[in-house]
């Protein structure tokens, strides 16, 4: 009888440190929800987590994929993670995120109807309403709105801001070119009825981003981020998703 107690609570400890060895594990959140980022159960971000776990095999991380809300609930709880390929500008101030070395830049582009293009030079300048994704930040816009230069309408994703735009409810959206031509892959139609302004609005420049970290595991993650800048296996990854 006491063995039987004795191997109950030996493999109980067993059970406990794994969880408590789970519970350490840095979270690689995946929260985008759009392509390249995010292409049904895959994506950017899943294959570069992978690449990360690959190359730096001395720390714990565990994927993870979850909602904007979730991640920001995490955050205000003090958790470990780091979110790859990311801005800081998507984030509050006080979010408390450390940043790497640029991994990858998109342009932006202001999407509007054919019929009434709407190009870089006039944001800002004439009476325009923008269409964006609700709750989302957007570097230039923000500014513009704040100023009382720029009108903005929130809608609920950025398939309704390209709706809204050719219904004529709004004179433009904004969205990177991979990203825009993925819309037109779904809705080959909209191809002939919308506008991709010739030059970008603003360039969005992403890294790791890295949040209540040691400060040793926080250094290990920055430096090979800067390893990672000229990695073939990086390259060819952004090659592979038209980054």
């Amino acid at each position: 009888m006491l063995k039987t107690i004795k191997l109950l609570l030996l493999i109980c400890g067993i059970l406990i440190a794994k969880f408590s060895m789970a519970d350490n594990k840095i979270i690689i959140a995946d929260y985008m929800a759009y392509p390249p980022y995010k292409i049904g159960n895959a994506g950017l971000v899943k294959e570069f987590s992978a690449l990360l776990q690959e190359e730096l095999p001395a720390i714990e991380f565990k994927y993870q994929r979850l909602s904007k809300k979730r991640l920001m609930v995490m955050m205000e709880k003090g958790t470990p993670l780091i979110i790859p390929l990311s801005l800081k500008f998507w984030f509050d101030e006080g979010a408390e995120l450390e940043d790497s070395a640029v991994l990858a830049e998109e342009g932006v582009y202001a999407i509007s109807h054919k019929d009434n293009p709407v190009s870089i030079d006039e944001i800002g300048v004439k009476s325009l309403m923008f269409l964006g994704r609700v709750d989302y930040k957007y570097h230039v816009i923000d500014d513009l709105v704040n100023a009382q230069k720029l009108k903005r309408y929130s809608c609920r994703n950025e398939n309704l801001c390209l709706t809204m735009v050719l219904a004529g409810r709004g004179d433009f959206a904004v969205m990177p070119e991979y990203v825009f031509e993925q819309y037109l892959k779904q809705q080959p139609k909209m191809r002939t009825q919308l506008h991709k302004s010739k030059k970008p609005l603003f360039i969005q420049r992403r890294s790791i981003l890295l949040h209540q970290l040691d400060s040793q595991t926080e250094k290990t993650i920055k430096q090979y981020a800067k390893v990672l800048q000229q990695s073939d296996k990086w390259l060819s990854l952004k090659a592979k998703y038209q980054l």
